[in-house]
């Protein structure tokens, strides 16, 4: 329910995914070579329009803006679909396109892995924290060594399997440092290269992991020319990926971007929004969570936002959180506005300030992304008169 953040330098960011996918020149010239063939006319003559008789190329396929994607997904699947044209040709087209853009297998090395190592090096670019589809699992990357805040107290601790887990350290050179370690307190009394010290200080790792899933937004199968495309991959939960959404259209047209989280156009989680429905109580009488529901409100007569909750399981995931409505509920019940101000008087610290650390800095700052559930009980927060969120 929140939209992706890419970062500020786009230009950059699109380059280094070129790079990480290693598009070869055969590759580019096969692609070209296809869409040259007189079925994909309409797709050339829409693309064309769109962008000033520019050639569509695999270069800007792969990096294009979600909206121009989804476009031409949807032209190029209707000129598979031309009649005028035998079923043999259709097949034969759409086998070629699917093999030149094959998520699954490339040659020598899957794109799937190429791609999930690109998200995983941009993990701290794009503020991966709670996924995108729901804001209510954690999606993250590590390391698989232990964290200390100085070097000196990990190359201390660590083992000789997690010495050799940095960049540049084999066995023998791991074996070095244990050798060496033994009442040592600074960095500068290992006889190590200073390419390794500086390795260490980084905890360069040679592999990092992730604990999250990368969906197709236009899954695959049904939309093979956006396989590959950088903005058809929403960072994800397992939960929202697998088992809920799988390869079911979310999308159904090309003025369904407003669905997409990597789409500028994604209006879910603005549009819609997390309402209190009282039981016959008042805010000031609530104890449990029997005295109150969560509803989810959206815009009448657009049975897509219906769909979104419904793909993802929304209305039943969140009521599971209900609890974290009541500790709000109750916070409030604690602290009016008046008896903010009061305790900002005795201690001087600004009441905006107090309210911050009472419900929680990103109630009232910051991305939706930073933490799950911040949507849902930025929501509630409001509902219930928390003032000061915007």
């Amino acid at each position: 329910m929140i939209s992706i953040k890419y970062p500020t330098d786009r230009t950059k960011f699109e380059s280094d995914y070129l790079k990480a996918l290693k598009i070869s020149q055969t590759i580019e010239a096969s692609f070209r070579g296809l869409i040259n063939h007189r079925i994909f006319t309409p797709l050339k003559l829409k693309f064309s329009s769109l962008h000033n008789n520019q050639t569509l190329s695999l270069k800007w396929l792969l990096t294009a803006d979600f909206n121009d994607i989804i476009t031409l997904s949807f032209e190029i699947n209707q000129c598979l679909e031309n009649t005028s044209f035998s079923r043999t040709v259709r097949k034969n087209r759409k086998n070629k396109l699917q093999k030149i853009l094959n998520y699954d297998v490339a040659k020598g090395t899957s794109y799937s892995k190429l791609i999930a190592n690109f998200f995983r090096d941009k993990a701290d670019e794009l503020n991966l924290s709670s996924c995108y589809y729901c804001n209510i699992d954690y999606i993250n990357t590590f390391k698989d060594i232990p964290y200390y805040a100085k070097t000196i107290d990990f190359v201390k601790n660590a083992t000789q399997k997690e010495l050799e887990k940095i960049q540049d350290i084999g066995p023998s050179v791991a074996t070095d440092i244990l050798g060496q370690k033994v009442g040592i307190t600074s960095m500068d009394q290992l006889t190590i290269s200073s390419k390794i010290k500086d390795n260490l200080e980084e905890r360069l790792v040679n592999r990092k992991y992730d604990h999250f899933t990368l969906d197709h937004v236009l899954n695959k199968a049904n939309h093979p020319l956006t396989a590959l495309s950088l903005y058809n991959f929403v960072p994800s939960c397992y939960a929202c990926n697998c088992k809920f959404k799988g390869s079911d259209h979310l999308l159904k047209s090309p003025q369904d971007t407003y669905l997409s989280p990597t789409s500028s156009d994604f209006t879910v989680e603005t549009a819609m929004s997390f309402k209190l429905l009282l039981n016959g109580s008042s805010l000031g009488t609530i104890t449990s969570k029997s005295d109150f529901d969560v509803t989810v409100d959206f815009p009448d007569g657009n049975s897509k936002f219906e769909d979104y909750l419904s793909t993802f399981k929304l209305k039943g995931r969140y009521s599971f959180h209900k609890n974290e409505a009541l500790l709000l509920i109750k916070k409030k019940q604690r602290y009016s506005q008046s008896r903010i101000e009061e305790i900002a008087r005795d201690t001087g610290i600004p009441a905006q300030k107090i309210k911050e650390d009472l419900y929680g800095k990103e109630l009232f700052d910051g991305e939706l992304a930073t933490k799950s559930l911040t949507k849902y009980k930025r929501d509630i927060a409001k509902s219930i008169g928390v003032e000061g969120i915007d």
